[in-house]
């Protein structure tokens, strides 16, 4: 209740694709159009260091492509993980923000 108003209960279906690759072809048999909210999770430290920094960007386009494909009216956050540990490494999250924002414009 909010407000004194009773509101419709809420059903969460969570599906993990654990960021393997197979999965991003069931992609649209996971989306529900009109219900569905996409999370893309992906490792600060990886997009952090400049010897996997390709492969993050890589890995994140392939997604960010399947996600434009099969679930392109769900609204999709992007969400780093391991943020203490980065920031530790010295960059900025300024910097990472900046690495996404050039590297994954199209």
């Amino acid at each position: 209740m909010i407000n004194g108003a009773k509101l419709p209960r809420l059903v969460l279906h969570i599906q993990d694709s654990g960021g393997q690759d197979v999965f991003l072809s069931m992609l649209d048999l996971l989306h529900a159009p009109k219900a569905s909210v996409s999370m893309l999770v992906f490792n600060l430290i990886h997009l952090a260091k400049p010897d996997r920094r390709d492969r993050c960007i890589t890995q994140l386009r392939l997604q960010l492509d399947s996600f434009a494909v099969h679930a392109s009216t769900a609204p999709l956050l992007l969400i780093g993980t391991r943020r203490a540990e980065a920031l530790k490494m010295g960059v900025t999250l300024e910097s990472l923000s900046g690495v996404l924002e050039s590297e994954l414009k199209h």
